[in-house]
Order: C-alpha cells, then sequence, then structure tokens
C-alpha cells in the first residue's frame, strides 16, 4: 500500500515537471513568434510611412500594391489606416491614399463645405480636384 502511494506521489510530480516545462515551452515560443509578428508589422508601418512621405503625399492603391506585394486587398487596406493613412477618390475613381498628417488641411476643408450645407457629390468631387493639385480652390 505504501508503496501504491509513491508511485502514485511519484507519477504526480513527474507529470506536473511535464506540465510546468511544458507551459514554459510554449510560452516561450508563442512570445518569439509575437515578437517576429510585430517586428514585421512595425516594419511595414514604416515602409507605408515612407512610400506616402512629403515627396508623395498621395499615391494610388496600385502602386502601394505594387510596392506592398503579399496582401489581399482589404489586408492591404488595413495595413494602411494602421500606419496611418486616409483614401480619397480621384475624378477618373481611382482609389489614392495618404498619410492624415499630410492630408488633414483636405479633410478639414470638406468639414467646413459640409457645415455650409455642400452635398456629398460636391464635396467629394472638389476634394478629388484639391487632393490630385494640391490647391485649394
Amino acid at each position: 500500500m505504501h508503496e501504491d502511494i509513491t508511485t502514485a506521489l511519484i507519477a504526480g510530480l513527474v507529470a506536473l515537471i511535464v506540465s510546468v516545462i511544458s507551459s514554459v515551452v510554449g510560452y516561450v515560443v508563442a512570445e518569439r513568434r509575437l515578437r517576429a509578428e510585430l517586428q514585421l508589422e512595425d516594419s511595414l508601418e514604416t515602409a507605408v510611412r515612407h512610400l506616402l512621405s512629403k515627396g508623395w503625399p498621395l499615391r494610388s492603391f496600385d502602386v502601394l500594391k505594387h510596392h506592398l506585394r503579399g496582401f489581399q486587398d482589404d489586408e492591404l487596406r488595413q495595413l494602411l489606416v494602421r500606419s496611418g493613412a486616409v483614401a480619397f477618390i480621384d475624378p477618373d475613381g481611382r482609389e489614392l491614399w495618404g498619410l492624415l498628417d499630410e492630408n488633414s488641411k483636405k479633410l478639414a476643408t470638406r468639414d467646413q463645405l459640409e457645415t455650409k450645407g455642400l452635398t456629398f457629390n460636391e464635396i467629394s468631387g472638389l476634394n478629388q480636384h484639391e487632393s490630385l493639385t494640391g490647391n485649394s480652390g
């Protein structure tokens, strides 16, 4: 009877040790994977900010997709938003993207025009023209 208790205690202790080791290894692997994913995401956001820098305040979605390959369209749009970009549509219907910091004046102009009672289409056409020319009038 005494041997049965000792055997059960040893088996329980071994199971506990294996469980702890397994948990620690799982934690370390998950942490490394998360760090790698975050590092990749940070690198991608840096690349997006660089592509949309001051020399290029607006770029077409197609150009961004060409430079940032391997993403589905909606995944790339989510990456652009996480990077601080906003979307515009030009008069030809092309999807343009630019950093919010670089294009805040275009958005502010739109807000001011909305308060004056202009319709969405009137504002959209005006902002599209401004986003391509850089002019506000």
